[in-house]
């Protein structure tokens, strides 16, 4: 060891570069550099930095799906994920966990047909509701081809029908034609078929109620509608009918009824149709069987009852609107100015698209509501007009002036917009005078609005603007015997109807200037009010 660092020290050391030999060795370095082809050195490298860590996205489970909302027809479903990695490093996790997507979008297969609603038990018939009736038909109906048995087989389903009943339960139990002597000839006159309807009950209160519900309609029909009850080919307006009505004790009808028509009014209100027509079928019936039976079902009171009871049927949770307008018919036959079966009536020509027939209703209760007053049936049917797309039209008022002495028809109320159509023979005219001084004083001046050649083919006054005007009869004393008129004309006005509609309507301004105290008393202002106790049954009801 000690030998081997004595030779280590005493090793020579290395030998030096002199400064020219260094020198050269630059420059012939730097000559080569210079050559091409020869890469230059490169600069010693910088350590790399160190990479961030990337960016980790979250991730989702697969969807869980809810049941779809249809089997068929397409419906929608939900999906349900859960984050099963956590997003780090910046990433992001922007996926919905729930989203909804269609399903089911197959066509459905057709519906089967509803199984009916199992029928009530058959009643076992203890006793029977019999209507029976006698109509008296035109000739005519027994045709050439006709014996007694085709007629009946030909008469018999209509009526069984209209009392709606099989034809088991209706009897004919005669037809006979009648003649009458015209000279030595002996011509048809008539054929009258006797007949009789069935309603068995079983002493029961409902089974009466349904056997009432159909022989008040049969009833009605036969005495006050006697077209309803045959085919088409054989209705003649000369066909009439008479009835009458037994009901033994074991039917368990109740005569006078329990119940009155304020009952049914208050079942109406509380929207219970049904019980309301049952109140007013037993009502009908026992006035059937009173001992006078015309005057029974003649009384004012009758058109209420059976105004309420077409209002009944109309409501029902399954409307019945034939027995609806029979009804309604049969009020306005007692009393045509009723005014609620007339708006009502109106309605139901609304819903059975009769449109032609609703406005000649409404033009009824233009003339049972003039202005200022109007009324709440007039109002409604306006606006169910509307709401069905119908336009009401012109309005022309006729008035037989020559009808017009003792001013019974002043005053004329109408809205901007309708006609009056003023008819008379050649020994009248129309004068329209300047004045209320004027008008009560007959001082005519020349203003001859309608000649005395005019009135044959009507002269129709159109009014356009709010006013007065003031009309008088120019010839002879006509004038001063009051063949006069003011009318009045009034705005319009838009009202809320019960639909939520707006419906025009009268004003309601009662300044409008009058002849006298007394014309302002008479004539339309006290058919106004009477259309105003008519109106506050109408909202009630509507």
């Amino acid at each position: 060891a000690a030998a081997t660092d004595t030779a280590a020290h005493l090793s020579p050391p290395p030998p030096t570069m002199s400064p020219l030999a260094t020198h050269l060795a630059l420059v012939a370095v730097a000559v080569l550099l210079s050559l091409p082809g020869v890469p230059a050195p490169s600069a010693p490298s910088k350590p790399a930095p160190v990479p961030a860590p990337a960016a980790v996205n979250c991730e989702l489970s697969t969807c869980t799906y809810s049941a779809c909302s249809v089997t068929c027809g397409g419906g929608t479903r939900t999906c349900t994920r859960t984050k099963t990695a956590t997003e780090s490093n910046g990433g992001s996790c922007d996926k919905s966990l729930t989203s909804s997507e269609a399903c089911n979008p197959m066509a459905c297969d057709a519906p089967p047909f509803p199984s009916p609603p199992p029928s009530p038990p058959p009643i076992i018939v203890t006793a029977s509701l019999v209507a029976s009736a006698k109509l008296t038909l035109a000739s005519t109906v027994f045709g050439p081809t006709y014996n007694d048995a085709t007629f009946k087989a030909t008469i018999l389903p209509t009526i069984a029908k209209a009392a709606g009943v099989p034809v088991s339960a209706v009897n004919i139990s005669s037809v006979t034609k009648t003649s009458r002597r015209h000279g030595r000839s002996l011509l048809a006159a008539a054929v009258v078929v006797e007949l009789q309807v069935s309603y068995g009950v079983d002493g029961a209160t409902p089974s009466l109620n349904v056997a009432a519900s159909k022989a008040v309609p049969f009833l009605t029909k036969a005495l006050y509608m006697t077209n309803w009850l045959l085919p088409t080919t054989m209705q003649d307006p000369s066909n009439k009918g008479t009835t009458s009505l037994t009901a033994p004790a074991g039917a368990n009808l109740t005569c006078p009824p329990k119940e009155t028509y304020n009952d049914a009014r208050a079942l109406v209100e509380a929207k219970k149709y049904p019980d309301a027509a049952r109140v007013l079928n037993v009502i009908t019936l026992c006035a059937h069987t009173s001992s006078n039976v015309t005057a029974a079902l003649d009384a004012k009171a009758m058109s209420d009852t059976y105004n309420l009871l077409g209002f009944s049927n109309r409501k029902m949770p399954s409307p019945d609107q034939e027995a609806s307008e029979l009804f309604y018919k049969r009020a306005l036959q007692i009393d045509p100015k009723h005014v609620a079966a007339n708006g009502y009536l109106g309605e139901l020509y609304i819903e059975t698209k009769r449109p032609a027939l609703a406005r000649e209703v409404l033009d009824d209760l233009k003339m049972m509501c003039p202005p200022p007053t109007g009324c709440y049936s007039l109002d409604y049917l306006r606006s169910a007009m509307a709401k069905d797309g119908q336009v009401e039209g012109a309005y022309v008022r006729q008035i037989q002036w020559k009808d017009c002495f003792g001013e019974v028809c002043s005053p004329v109320n109408v809205t901007v917009g309708d006609s009056l159509d003023f008819r008379y023979e050649t020994n009248h005219n129309v004068v329209n005078v300047s004045s209320l001084a004027d008008y009560t004083s007959c001082t005519m001046g020349t203003n001859v609005v309608g000649a005395d050649t005019a009135g044959a083919a009507g002269y129709v006054s159109k009014y356009t603007e709010v006013g007065t005007h003031y009309l008088v009869c120019g010839k002879g004393d006509h004038c001063t015997r009051g063949q006069k008129a003011v009318v009045n004309v009034f705005p319009a006005r838009a009202v809320l109807s019960k639909n939520g509609t707006a419906a025009p309507s009268y004003s309601k301004d009662t300044t409008m200037e009058t002849a006298s105290a007394a014309a302002g008393s008479r004539g339309t202002f006290a058919a106004a009010a009477s259309a105003v106790v008519a109106a506050l049954m109408f909202v009630v009801l509507g």
